[in-house]
C-alpha cells in the first residue's frame, strides 16, 4: 500500500497525538522510568502538535504527516531553533513513525519533505536533539546524512539523559530523501505524493556498524 506525504492540518491533531504518544512510550520503555512514561505522555504529545496548522502564518514552522490507507502512520515537524544550542537556523522535532512500519523509508521521506518545507520558509540549516540511548534514532539521522555535532545533558522527570545533536549545515542535502516538493499542497487532505515505500534499512544498518 502506498504512502502519501502531506501537510498536517488541525483535523489531524487527535490522530497525531495518539501516534506520538504510542511510539514515544514504545521507544523509551526501558530508557525512561515507568513514572516518566506515565507522567510525561501528555507534554510530549503537546510539544509535537504545537506545530500543526502554523506553516502558513509566517512563523517558519512546518508539520507533515505520512498517511497509509487513510491512517496517519508518521509525523515530522520543525521550525525556528528555540535557542542557539544546535548552531542551526531551524530545529526539527523528533519524527515519529508507527513501529510496525519503521525501517521502510517512511521516516526518510518525511524528513526530506520537511527539509523542503523548512527551506521554503527561509531556513538553510537544521538539526535535532536525540537521546543517546535511542541508538536507532541516532543511526537513522546519521543515515540521512546528519552530522553529530555535540552533546548535552537534560532531565526527563527524575531521569538524566545525555542527548546527541545531529545537524544538517546545508538543509538541501536532506531534501534528496523526498525529491518532489510540489506534492506537498497546503491543507488538502488526500493530496501528496503516492509512491512505493523506499527501503532504507541497509543504510541504517551500515550506520550502526560504524558506531
Amino acid at each position: 500500500m502506498s504512502i502519501i506525504i502531506r501537510r498536517a492540518t488541525p483535523a489531524d491533531i487527535e490522530a497525531i497525538g495518539r501516534l506520538v504518544i504510542d511510539v514515544w512510550r514504545e521507544t523509551y520503555r526501558g530508557i525512561l522510568s515507568d513514572y516518566v512514561l506515565a507522567t510525561q505522555t501528555v507534554p510530549v504529545g503537546e510539544r509535537s502538535i504545537r506545530y500543526v496548522g502554523l506553516d502558513s502564518d509566517g512563523s517558519g514552522r512546518a508539520a507533515l504527516v505520512a498517511e497509509r490507507g487513510g491512517t496517519i502512520v508518521g509525523f515530522a515537524a520543525g521550525g525556528p531553533a528555540t535557542d542557539g544550542s544546535l548552531g542551526t537556523e531551524a530545529e526539527i522535532a523528533p519524527p515519529y513513525v508507527a513501529r510496525r512500519l519503521q525501517f521502510r523509508g517512511i521516516g526518510g521521506r518525511l524528513m526530506g519533505a520537511l527539509a523542503h518545507a523548512l527551506i521554503a520558509s527561509g531556513h538553510k540549516s537544521a538539526g535535532l536533539w536525540i537521546p543517546r540511548d535511542n541508538v536507532a534514532a541516532v543511526a537513522f539521522a546519521r543515515a540521512l546524512g546528519g552530522t553529530v555535532a555535540g552533546t548535552r545533558s537534560t532531565c526527563a522527570g527524575e531521569t538524566m539523559l545525555e542527548e546527541v545533536a545531529v545537524i544538517w549545515p546545508d538543509l538541501a542535502e536532506l531534501t534528496v530523501w523526498h525529491a518532489e516538493p510540489a506534492a506537498l499542497s497546503r491543507g488538502a487532505r488526500g493530496s501528496g505524493l503516492a509512491a512505493p515505500d523506499i527501503v532504507a534499512a541497509d543504510a541504517l544498518t551500515r550506520c550502526r556498524m560504524d558506531g
